[in-house]
C-alpha cells in the first residue's frame, strides 16, 4: 500500500473512531435527559389536607413540598370542595321590619364572600333589601335559611360574583342578580316559587343552571295575572334551564307547587 493509501486509509479510520465518540455521547446525554424526564414521570405528589385562606384552597405534597395550584371556593359559607368556613360577614346594614331585620347595605364590606347571618340583635335576618349589594364586588354570597326574599336588584351589577347559595329564599325580585357576568352556574332551591323579570339578566356566563324542583312554573306578565304560558318541567332540566330562564327573562316566573 502506498504511503498516500494509507494516509487515506488512516484519516478513515480516525473519523469514524469520533462520530462514533460522538454517537455514544450523544446517546449518552439523551439517556441521562431521558432518566430525568422518567424520574419526573414517577414521582406522584402526595398531597395532604387542603389549606386555605380567605378567597381559595390547595394542597401540598408531603414528598416534595409542591404545592398545588390554588383553586377558587365553591359554595357559599362552607366551601364544598375543601370544607372553609366562612364566618358571618361584619359591618352589613340592616333595617328592622315586622319581626325581623332587612340587610339594607353593605355598610363596610368590600370584596370577598358576603355571608348573611342567621341573627341579628337577637332577631331573624329574613330579607336581602332593594339594591343592598348592587355595585359590590362580591366573590360569593351566602343566604342563611331565614332569609326569604331576595328584593329587586339586590345584587345588581356584582361583575366578580361567582358563586350564590340561596338556602330557604321563596321569592327572587327584579333584576336581582342582573348583570353578574361571572356567574357560572346557580342552584335554584325547592322553596323558590316566585322569580322576577330580568333577575338572571345579563348573566353571559351562567350556563349551568339547576331547579330542585322543575314543575308547576308558570311565566305571567305580572304576579296578579291570570293569562301567562305553562312552562315544561323538561325546559326547567340542568341543560335547558339556562336558556329557558333567557327566553322568559321579561316575565314573572311562578310556581303553583303542583306537579304539571
Amino acid at each position: 500500500m502506498g504511503r498516500k493509501a494509507a494516509a487515506a486509509a488512516a484519516a478513515l479510520i480516525i473519523t469514524a473512531v469520533m462520530i462514533f465518540a460522538l454517537y455514544l455521547a450523544a446517546g449518552a446525554g439523551a439517556g441521562s435527559a431521558g432518566s430525568g424526564s422518567s424520574a419526573a414521570r414517577v414521582h406522584t405528589h402526595t398531597y395532604g389536607d387542603y389549606e386555605a385562606n380567605e378567597y381559595s384552597h390547595w394542597r401540598v405534597c408531603a414528598d416534595c413540598g409542591e404545592r398545588s395550584s390554588s383553586g377558587a371556593h365553591v359554595g357559599g359559607g362552607v366551601c364544598d370542595i375543601c370544607g372553609y368556613a366562612f364566618a358571618p360577614t361584619e359591618g352589613l346594614e340592616y333595617e328592622l321590619s315586622g319581626g325581623g331585620y332587612t340587610v339594607t347595605g353593605a355598610g363596610s364590606f368590600i370584596s370577598g364572600t358576603i355571608v348573611v347571618p342567621n341573627e341579628h340583635n337577637g332577631l331573624p335576618v329574613t330579607a336581602i333589601g332593594e339594591s343592598a349589594f348592587a355595585y359590590s364586588s362580591a366573590v360569593s354570597v351566602a343566604l342563611p335559611s331565614s332569609v326569604k326574599t331576595v328584593s329587586d336588584r339586590a345584587f345588581y351589577m356584582c361583575t366578580k360574583l361567582t358563586s350564590v347559595t340561596l338556602g330557604s329564599a321563596s321569592g327572587i325580585g327584579e333584576s336581582a342578580f342582573e348583570w353578574c357576568m361571572s356567574l357560572k352556574s346557580l342552584e335554584i332551591p325547592a322553596s323558590v316559587t316566585l322569580i322576577g323579570p330580568d333577575a338572571f339578566a345579563r348573566c353571559t356566563s351562567l350556563t349551568n343552571v339547576t331547579f330542585a324542583e322543575p314543575s308547576g312554573w308558570r311565566a305571567v306578565p305580572s304576579v296578579t295575572s291570570a293569562s301567562g304560558e305553562d312552562i315544561p318541567a323538561s325546559s326547567l332540566g340542568r341543560a335547558t334551564a339556562a336558556a329557558t330562564l333567557g327566553e322568559y327573562s321579561d316575565c314573572f316566573l311562578v310556581r303553583s307547587g303542583s306537579d304539571g
